[in-house]
C-alpha cells in the first residue's frame, strides 16, 4: 500500500513520521532532565535545609521559629540512641522508616551528608499532643514538641528522597529534648512537586509543539521533494517526444551536479549511442541494399538478353554469368547473417590447429588463382588456438582472399609461435602480406568498417562486397584476439592476435 503512494507522498510522511518519533523522543528526554535538574536544585536546598534544621532547634533552639523565611519541608531529628526527637511536615509512618534511615557515625565531620531513598507505609491517625506530654523511645524521656504546620500532601504510600545532616551537641549541653550530648541526625524529605510544576507547565507546550513541527517537517519535504523532482518531470517530458525520427532530441541537464543531472548525462550519452546506431542501421541497410543491386541487375541483364535473342545467344556462357552472380548474391547473405547475429556462437570452441589451416587454405587459394599471385607459407607443423574453426577459416580465407586480389606476385602467410616471437602475453600472431599498394595511415582503421572500399574505381565484381576485413575483426575480437594493419615493410601486412595455447612438445618452426 505504502509503495504505491505517489514519491513526493510517501516522503513527506516518511519525513513527518520521523520527525515526531524524533521530536517526541527529544520532547521526552528534555522533560526527564528537567526534572532531574528541578529535583537535584531540590535536594540541594534540602541540605541546606537540614543543617538549618539542625542548627537551629538543637544548638538555637528555635523550635518555634524554624521555618520562618524557609522552605516548609518534612523532616525528622533521631537522637543518638536512634529514636525519634521531633519530626515535622507532613502525616507520613515516621516510625515505619527509622530502619532506612541510617544513623550518621560518631567520627562524622560537619559537613556529613547523606542521601538515602525512603518508602513511607499508611499514615498514621492523629494524635492529640495535650494527651502525650511526653514522647518514649527506648526507656528515654524527652519532651513532646507540637509539629509545625504543614501545606504538604500527605507523605503516605509515597518514596521520597531523605537528605541527612548531622549535628554534635557536646556532653551535658541542654538541647530542646534534655541535656543530653551526642550526635544528633536530621533528615528532610525531598518532595517532587516543584520538579513535577516545572514539568506540567513546560508539558503542554512541548505536546502541542511536537505534533506541529513534525506537521512542518512533512510539509516542506512534500515541498523540497516536489521542486526536487521537476527536473525528472521535464526529462520525462522530452524522452515522450523523442521518437525514432527525433532521436536528435536531448533532455535538459540540471545546473546542479548530483544524482540527477548524472542520471540526465547518462540519458544523452545513451541517445548519442542510439542515434549513432540508428544511422548506422541505415547506412548498413542502404548500403547492403547498394550491394545487392549490381549482382542483381547484371542477373537480371543477363537473362533479359538471353530470351530477347535466343537464337544468338551463348547460353553456357549466359548460364556460368548468371551463376557467379548467384554466387556472389549469396556470399552476400551468408556475409550479411553473419554480421546480423548478435552473437557469435563460440559454444563448439574446441582446439584448432592455425599452422594447418593456413596450409589448407593457401592450397584452396592457389587452386581457385591458378594464375594468381605465389603464396608462402611460413609456420610451424602445429599452432594451436582455442575456438570455433568455422569462423576462424572464415577469418584467414578472409585475408586471404583481400591479399590475393590486391597482390601484384606474392603473397606470404607467416605463423609466430610463441616461442619464435618470445612474447610474455601468451598470443599467436598470424600474418597476412602482400605486395600490393601500401594501405595510408589515416585508412588503417577505416579499412576494417562494414562497406568500406579504398578503390571505389575498380569493378565490384572484381572487388569484394566490403565485409571481409569487417567480419574478420569482428571473429578476431569474439576470440578475444585483434586484427591491425601491420605498417612493416613494403606492401600491406594484415596482422591478427590470438591467446595461444602451447602444445606439450614445440617442434620447430618449418617452411611449405
Amino acid at each position: 500500500m505504502f509503495e504505491r503512494l505517489p514519491t513526493r507522498t510517501r516522503t513527506a510522511l516518511l519525513a513527518g513520521l520521523t520527525a515526531l518519533v524524533v521530536f517526541s523522543g527529544g520532547a521526552w528526554l528534555l522533560l526527564q532532565h528537567l526534572y532531574d535538574t528541578r529535583y537535584a536544585d531540590t535536594q540541594d536546598k534540602a541540605r541546606v535545609q537540614a543543617r538549618a534544621v539542625a542548627r537551629n532547634i538543637i544548638i538555637n533552639q528555635h523550635a518555634s521559629g524554624l521555618f520562618t523565611d524557609q522552605q516548609n519541608w518534612p523532616f525528622v531529628i533521631l537522637t543518638p540512641q536512634g529514636s525519634i526527637a521531633m519530626q515535622g511536615g507532613g502525616a507520613g509512618d515516621y516510625e515505619g522508616i527509622l530502619a532506612q534511615l541510617p544513623m550518621a557515625p560518631d567520627d562524622a565531620p560537619a559537613d556529613w551528608t547523606d542521601t538515602n531513598t525512603v518508602h513511607f507505609g499508611a499514615a498514621e491517625p492523629a494524635r492529640a499532643t495535650a494527651a502525650t506530654p511526653e514522647t518514649h523511645r527506648e526507656g528515654t524521656r524527652f519532651p513532646a514538641q507540637p509539629e509545625p504546620p504543614s501545606t504538604n500532601a500527605p507523605l503516605a504510600h509515597r518514596s521520597l528522597t531523605a537528605v541527612g545532616a548531622s549535628i554534635l551537641a557536646a556532653p551535658g549541653e541542654g538541647t530542646p529534648f534534655g541535656s543530653l550530648g551526642g550526635r544528633y541526625t536530621v533528615y528532610v524529605f525531598v518532595l517532587p512537586d516543584a520538579a513535577q510544576a516545572a514539568v506540567d507547565q513546560l508539558a503542554p507546550y512541548l505536546w502541542t509543539g511536537v505534533p506541529a513541527a513534525a506537521l512542518i517537517v512533512a510539509a516542506t519535504s512534500y515541498l523540497s521533494t516536489r521542486r526536487a523532482l521537476r527536473p525528472v518531470e521535464a526529462i520525462r517530458t522530452q524522452l515522450a517526444e523523442i521518437s525514432e525520427r527525433r532521436l536528435d532530441h536531448r533532455v535538459p541537464v540540471p545546473r546542479a551536479r548530483d544524482e540527477i543531472s548524472r542520471m540526465a548525462l547518462t540519458t544523452n550519452a545513451t541517445l548519442d549511442r542510439l542515434e549513432h546506431a540508428a544511422a548506422q542501421q541505415q547506412r548498413f541497410v542502404a548500403d547492403a541494399a547498394h550491394e545487392l543491386r549490381s549482382p542483381l541487375t547484371a542477373l537480371r541483364t543477363q537473362l533479359e538478353i538471353s530470351l530477347a535473342h535466343p537464337h544468338t545467344t551463348d547460353w553456357p556462357e549466359a548460364t556460368r554469368q548468371s551463376l557467379a552472380a548467384t554466387r556472389r548474391l549469396q556470399e552476400l547473405a551468408d556475409d550479411l547473417l553473419f554480421l546480423t547475429r548478435p552473437d557469435h556462437d563460440q559454444r563448439q570452441a574446441a582446439l584448432v590447429d592455425i599452422a594447418g589451416l593456413a596450409r589448407e587454405l593457401a592450397t584452396e587459394a592457389r587452386a581457385g588463382h591458378p594464375h594468381g599471385p605465389a603464396l608462402t607459407i611460413q609456420a610451424p607443423p602445429t599452432a594451436p588456438v582455442r575456438g570455433n574453426a568455422l569462423h576462424l577459416t572464415r577469418l584467414l580465407r578472409n585475408l586471404l582472399d583481400n591479399a590475393v586480389r590486391h597482390a601484384r606476385t606474392t603473397v606470404t602467410v607467416t605463423v609466430d609461435s610463441v616461442e619464435a616471437t618470445g612474447t610474455a602475453d601468451g598470443m599467436l600472431r598470424i600474418r597476412v602480406h602482400n605486395d600490393g599498394s601500401p594501405i595510408a595511415p589515416a585508412d588503417r582503421e577505416r579499412i576494417f568498417e562494414r562497406f568500406t572500399r579504398l578503390d571505389e574505381a575498380r569493378s565490384r565484381d572484381a572487388g569484394g562486397s566490403g565485409l571481409g576485413l569487417a567480419i574478420a575483426r569482428d571473429i578476431a575480437i569474439r576470440h578475444n584476439g585483434r586484427l591491425y594493419v601491420d605498417p612493416v615493410g613494403t606492401g600491406a601486412t594484415f596482422t591478427t592476435e590470438l591467446p595461444h595455447v602451447p602444445p606439450v612438445n614445440t617442434p620447430e618452426n618449418a617452411d611449405d
